[in-house]
């Protein structure tokens, strides 16, 4: 029997492990098409066939563990995540959606570690003090959560998640005056969005400036009247003004609207 040629062997072995990584590519790009179109079952079906037939295939683990990420399963995430740093330790990415997805796991240490890493990689990009700075901020460091907000204002005079964070961080501190200074910052860039008149309604009430509390938490909800957290604050705001009756019925509002500490308000304030 004739033997083949060394080198017919290596070309066919060649041909087969090309054949292999177009067939991981293709299941891949499927991915990536159902990722497009928010079919997150099925983009995730395709990444992991693209994971079993090249099992070192690092922007598959990377797209999957974002996959898991926008269905909520941060835990699955994290573990995909971890593999991608294994094939590719300088992709940027795979750190700052691995922070993102420790934070929502209440691992705030994992978070701001991860983040730090990608600052490293990307210092000009506001998103990663913004990133950091809310992970400090519960692990109750609040200081240097300060300090990474106001890094990313430096980076862009006109982000208004950085004055609205930074706001809720010198909330934090007592320190009202720059609260509000923050708030009013953010407010005059987005008049529109409910959560800054919230917020600027709790630092009102936790200065003890109650009607200029009410006036605000008013404004959150005329802007947006589901807005649960908008009536528990104001409700509150109204039992320390003594009008009772309306207290009450905004704390009841809040607890019909899935406000969980509404109702212990409610068992606390209005028997």
């Amino acid at each position: 029997m004739m033997k083949a040629k060394p080198y017919l062997i290596f070309t066919a072995i060649a041909l087969a492990i090309g054949a292999c990584g177009h067939r991981a590519a293709d299941h891949f790009n499927l991915g990536h098409g159902r990722l497009d179109k928010m079919d997150y079952e099925g983009a995730i079906q395709e990444f992991s066939k693209a994971i079993e037939i090249n099992p070192h295939f690092g922007e598959a683990y990377l797209h999957r563990g974002y996959t898991k990420a926008q269905m909520l399963n941060d835990t699955g995430a994290v573990a995909d995540f971890d593999r991608a740093v294994n094939y590719n330790a300088q992709d940027e990415k795979i750190y700052y959606y691995r922070a993102f997805s420790k934070y929502r796991l209440n691992d705030c240490q994992g978070a701001k570690a991860d983040y730090t890493i990608y600052i490293e990689k990307e210092p000009y990009d506001k998103t990663g003090f913004l990133g950091r700075g809310v992970a400090k901020a519960k692990c109750g460091d609040f200081g240097g959560a300060v300090g990474d907000f106001t890094r990313a204002i430096i980076i862009d005079t006109g982000f208004t998640d950085a004055y609205s964070q930074r706001g809720l961080a010198k909330n934090s501190q007592k320190d009202y005056a720059g609260a509000l200074a923050d708030f009013n910052h953010a407010i005059q860039q987005a008049p529109r969005l409910p959560e800054l008149f919230c917020n600027r309604g709790v630092t009102k009430f936790d200065a003890q400036d109650f009607e200029g509390a009410l006036a605000d938490f008013d404004k959150a909800i005329a802007l947006n009247t589901q807005f649960a957290q908008a009536y528990f604050g104001r409700g509150l705001t109204k039992l320390s003004l003594k009008q009772m009756e309306g207290g009450c019925a905004d704390l009841n509002k809040s607890a019909e609207l899935g406000f969980k500490t509404a109702k212990q308000a409610l068992a606390n304030y209005c028997k």
